[in-house]
């Protein structure tokens, strides 16, 4: 079948058409994808900034007993109260940030109970706090719960925890930065190739479609 030259001109046009709509099409994907990785790296970052917390929490809840136990004055126990009232919202707040990942709910399991369980970290260095206040006690009873290391075994297995929880993360994020980087990559190379392959298919639709006029 011979074509008319506006059917020739119709066609190189449709078809320059056709590869800029793929280009935008491709270039819209990848905006969406980087979008979302963006987000998605911003909540682990919020994640890692929580399990912080909840570590400088306990850090603070042990300054704060070692004070009181050393001094027997209680503004020593300021910081142990203002750990014990942050690190239930921070445990809530990692509850929330997670609850799409079965792992750290799994390990957040076990990390509640070592904060606040009946033998975790909270009742030791409260139970020091009471007999250090007993005035019958006082310092060398608390300080016989101390050497028992009963404590720092059971921050042993916070931090072991808190680290577990972190690798996870860190683990995703590189994942999710390399997913990113790749999409931007591809985004790339369609816009430059296929930006190219316009700019050829219309000059020569342009050389055509001239030369028949001629």
């Amino acid at each position: 079948m011979k074509w008319n030259v506006g059917t020739k001109i119709g066609a190189g046009f449709g078809l320059a058409l056709a590869i800029l709509v793929v280009i935008g099409s491709v270039s819209y994907q990848s905006t969406a994808r980087l979008v979302d990785a963006a987000a998605l790296r911003s909540h682990t970052h919020q994640v890692l900034e929580t399990l912080e917390a909840v570590l400088s929490d306990m850090k603070d809840a042990e300054t704060g007993q070692r004070g009181f136990i050393i001094t027997g004055e209680d503004r020593y126990l300021e910081p142990f109260r203002a750990a014990q009232r942050a690190i239930n919202q921070d445990i809530k707040t990692l509850r929330d940030l997670t609850r799409d990942n079965v792992n750290q709910q799994r390990r957040l399991d076990v990390l509640e109970p070592l904060i606040n369980g009946k033998e975790g970290k909270f009742a030791e260095l409260q139970e020091t706090i009471d007999l250090r206040q007993d005035k019958a006690k006082g310092f060398a009873a608390a300080l016989q719960i101390v050497l028992t290391d009963k404590g720092k075994k059971v921050m042993d297995d916070i931090r072991k925890t808190i680290d577990e929880m972190r690798s996870e993360e860190n683990a995703l994020l590189k994942t999710r930065a390399d997913g990113a980087d790749a999409s931007a990559r591809n985004a790339n190379l369609t816009i430059i190739f296929g930006t190219l392959v316009a700019v050829i298919v219309l000059a020569l639709a342009g050389f055509i479609i001239t030369r028949n006029i001629a």
